[in-house]
């Protein structure tokens, strides 16, 4: 009789440890691993200078990031593809630049659904601008360049199931405009972030 006790309490602390996960199980849960296809919604408030000039507001613009990559335990990282733009009735600027991104796990939640990160990324396109002209009969003025891109910032996300994060993030955005006589365009942003990872 005693034998057969001894059985039950092993088969059912077998069975317990089986069916119910461990603590870092459920952590790990919360958020899956895997291929990261993540996009972004952009408001930024380009300040620009000229050769050293001072900085000047230049109005507000609207734009776009896809993130190709990795989600791992300790960051994110991807290739961004960026679009911007900035436009009136009778101009427009706009950027397409392409790098990778990092985003570096600072601070995660109990369970590992909620996460604080740090943003850095580096990134080169083209600068295109298009301006009408002052008088009719003269020629539209055209101009696509050279930039280099540096973004700075923090972000915090969420995910609403493991495979699904939704998140904002704040920063720096500084685009470094022709080869020869540079330009500078700073941009502070927020921007709203949807991923998809396909892992586990």
């Amino acid at each position: 009789m005693r034998k057969n006790l001894r059985w039950a309490i092993v088969v059912s602390a077998v069975a317990t440890a089986t069916l119910v996960p461990s603590a870092s199980e459920a952590q790990e849960r919360a958020a899956a691993t895997g291929f990261l296809l993540q996009g972004a919604l952009v408001a930024a408030t380009p300040m620009t200078s000229s050769s050293g000039a001072g900085f000047a507001l230049i109005g507000l613009g609207l734009g776009g990031s896809l993130r190709l990559g990795g989600m791992l335990d300790f960051a994110a990282l991807a290739l961004e593809v960026n679009y911007a733009s900035l436009s009136d009735d009778d101009s427009y600027v706009g950027e397409v630049k392409l790098g990778p991104l990092a985003e570096i796990f600072l601070w995660r939640s109990g369970d590992g659904a909620a996460r604080l990160y740090a943003l850095a990324g580096v990134s080169f396109g083209a600068h295109m601008t298009r301006q009408d002209a002052a008088m009719p009969g003269l020629p539209d003025s055209e101009d696509d360049t050279f930039v280099a891109g540096l973004k700075l910032g923090a972000g915090g996300m969420y995910f609403l199931h493991p495979n699904f994060p939704i998140g904002l993030e704040v920063g720096v955005d500084n685009s470094f405009v022709g080869a020869d006589d540079t330009d500078i365009v700073c941009s502070f942003f927020a921007a709203l972030t949807l991923g998809l990872v396909a892992g586990s």
